[in-house]
This record gives C-alpha cells, sequence and structure tokens, in this order.
C-alpha cells in the first residue's frame, strides 16, 4: 500500500510538548485520529517546534513520523535571531525529507507560514493553510507597533498569493481578507472549529449560581467588564484559564467586593464534563475569531451570553441559541437577570447544542478538509 505523505507544519514556535502542557493535544489528536478513520492511506510528517522531548509523540497518532526541528538546529532565545533563522529552515527540512515522497504540505494557523512557503517553492507541492482566526485584524485590534503590522499584512498577503488552499474559521474574516488583500477568491474556503458533544447534561440538572467563563487572562478577554457588572452580586463566576491579568483581575475583584475564582486552565479532554455542570456561560471578549470556548459552551447546552461582533453574529442567532450583548451598552445586568427567569431556558440550550451538532461536527470538518486535498493531488 503506498501511503500519500502530508508534511504538516505546526504554528511558529509550537511543539507537541508545548500543546500537551496547554490541555490542547487531546483535541488535536481527535483530529488526526478522525482523519485516520475515514482514510488510513493518509502518512502525517509533523514539523515541530521543540526537541527531541517530541519525538515520544508519535505513539499518540496513526501513520506518523514527527521532525522536531530543535533535534537537528541550535534554538536561539532571542526572539529576533530565532526568526532570522527560520528562513533557513525550510532548506534544512527539504534536506532531512530529500529521500521521502512528499505529496501535500499543510501549515497550522498563519504564524510560521513562511517556512512552509519557502519549502513549497523548493519541493513544489501545494500547499493548505489553515487559519483559526486573522492575525492582522488581532493586531490591530490590540494596537500593536507599526512594524508588526505591516509583517503580518505582508506574510498574510504572501499567503494568499501563493498557497493553493487559504482557510478561514468565519466570514467575517473570509469578507476583511477580500476587502483588503489581493488573493485569488477561490482559494479561499471558510472551515469552521468543530465541538464534538458525547453527553449533555439535563439542563435542570446543572448549577444556578454559578457562571463559568473559559479563556486566557489577558486584556482580549475583558474579564474586568464582568468583575464589574458583578459587584455586590451573590453569583459566582468561576474562570478557568492562566495570563498575565491574573494578579490584576483579583484586585479587582477584591475591589469590586465580586465572587470571582480563578482555576487553572485544564486539558480539552475535561471540558466537556466541566460545562455540562454550568447553566450560564459568558463570554465578554473585545474581539473573537471563531471562539471554540462559546461553540464548546453552545455544543453542551450552556446558556451563553457572547459580546456582540461580526464573527460572533455568524454563531448566535439572538434569543434562539444563545443571547448577544453590547460592550459599550450599561444594561448587560438587566439583560441576564431578565433572561435567567425566563421559562423557555431549557428549549435555547437544546436548541443552541443541535445547532453545534448540525454546524461545527468534526466529520464535517473533516469531510471538507479531505475534499480539500483531493482537488489538489488528483
Amino acid at each position: 500500500m503506498i501511503l500519500m505523505n502530508i508534511v504538516y507544519f505546526l504554528t511558529y514556535d509550537y511543539s507537541f510538548k508545548l500543546w500537551d502542557e496547554t490541555g490542547n493535544i487531546s483535541r488535536e489528536k481527535e483530529y488526526f485520529d478522525h482523519i485516520y478513520t475515514k482514510n488510513k492511506d493518509y502518512n502525517f510528517t509533523f514539523i515541530t517546534y521543540g526537541d527531541q522531548k517530541d519525538l515520544k509523540y508519535e505513539t499518540y497518532f496513526n501513520n506518523c513520523k514527527i521532525i522536531p526541528i530543535y533535534q537537528y538546529t541550535k534554538f536561539r532565545t532571542n526572539k529576533i535571531a530565532r526568526l532570522l533563522t527560520s528562513f533557513s529552515l525550510p532548506f534544512k527540512i527539504n534536506k532531512l525529507l530529500k529521500d521521502e515522497k512528499i505529496d501535500l504540505i499543510k501549515q497550522n494557523q498563519l504564524q510560521g507560514v513562511w517556512v512552509s512557503l519557502i519549502f513549497k517553492f523548493l519541493t513544489k507541492k501545494p500547499l493548505i493553510l489553515r487559519t483559526g482566526y486573522d492575525v492582522l485584524s488581532f493586531k490591530l485590534k490590540e494596537k500593536k507597533a507599526f512594524y508588526k503590522i505591516i509583517f503580518y499584512y505582508f506574510i498574510t498577503q504572501f499567503a494568499l498569493l501563493f498557497s493553493n488552499i487559504y482557510t478561514v474559521t468565519s466570514k467575517a474574516d473570509a469578507d476583511f481578507l477580500k476587502k483588503y488583500f489581493l488573493l485569488n477568491k477561490n482559494k479561499l474556503r471558510i472551515r469552521s472549529n468543530f465541538v464534538t458533544i458525547s453527553n449533555k447534561t439535563p439542563f435542570l440538572n446543572r448549577q444556578e449560581k454559578k457562571i463559568l467563563m473559559v479563556g486566557r487572562l489577558e486584556k482580549q478577554k475583558n474579564y474586568e467588564f464582568i468583575i464589574k457588572k458583578f459587584k455586590n452580586s451573590d453569583f459566582t463566576i468561576e474562570i478557568y484559564g492562566e495570563g498575565s491579568d491574573v494578579d490584576y483581575l483579583k484586585i479587582l475583584s477584591n475591589k469590586y467586593k465580586t465572587n470571582v475564582v480563578f482555576k487553572k486552565t485544564i486539558p480539552n479532554s475535561e471540558m466537556e464534563n466541566l460545562l455540562n455542570k454550568y447553566k450560564f456561560f459568558i463570554s465578554c471578549s473585545k474581539f473573537e475569531g471563531n471562539p471554540k470556548s462559546v461553540l464548546e459552551a453552545m455544543g453542551a447546552g450552556c446558556i451563553v451570553f457572547v459580546s456582540n461582533n461580526k464573527n460572533t453574529e455568524e454563531i448566535i442567532t439572538n434569543n434562539k441559541n444563545g443571547f448577544l450583548f453590547n460592550l459599550e451598552s450599561d444594561n448587560f445586568i438587566e439583560l441576564f437577570n431578565s433572561t435567567i427567569s425566563r421559562l423557555d431556558l431549557e428549549n435555547i440550550s437544546n436548541f443552541a447544542s443541535n445547532y453545534i451538532k448540525q454546524s461545527n461536527s468534526l466529520d464535517t470538518l473533516v469531510q471538507q478538509e479531505l475534499e480539500d486535498i483531493a482537488t489538489l493531488i488528483s
């Protein structure tokens, strides 16, 4: 049997070890396991930004080989030096794989795409780039330094010009790219994030006085908004996540006498069981792509309250599968209190879960991606 070999580049500076430490490896394994069940002829050669410690993860996946790039080249602790060195990596990888049959290249996220693009030119093989969010629009909203904006603008433009397929997770991201970049629109595909649902706790059996929030403790996630809104409330906000704002948010919750419990990030494999304990889930991010935490909460049947933007409007049909709110408005608590007393919350819970099953299933995503691959190598 001749296997089809796909060289899969992890996101720049990411390794399997880091995936494991951040609790994401179970989700990634689920994705590749599902591809294997659909087509056992696919072999993946993973290019990771790790060292020999990544090799143990070969046992996690079917039909795979791992090349941890820092087993073969020196890791530079200086970020600028590491970035400059990365432009030589494709040549080293090409030498390492010179005797290998290569059919396709895949890149995970825009960060590091210059490595896979150069490798594409060296091997003359097609490239699929999958993005989970638009990095440039995030950098603009974060008001990053001008040189970073320029850098991400140009690598986005090069990726759009020279990749064979470029996928985004939302129509809003696709529209942004069509508006500001030169591109062949036939290359652009929308491939939403997936959610798996194996069980759903009855809605009435869940926590009523606890609200769940999930995500990095960074300014983008805007936890400050909720801490202020729930001052002196008898609700407890339970936040699962870690980040640089943790100390500030703890001080803020004490100042406003808001009941907040800060918890560590948990592995993705435990997320579904966690979500099934809560009736209510809130996301108040200043901006998002195709937010996995919101999708997972909806899939588990939580009543979700999500800050309104172009991306979340694609997911939430207000008053039907969740509730949208405006961060600039002063009526969030009134909206929340009037909503939680509604008699049709169980119906909304069921509708949210069914929506995710239909729109964001792993089976649908994998089938779409296999069709993408087939168009390039048939």
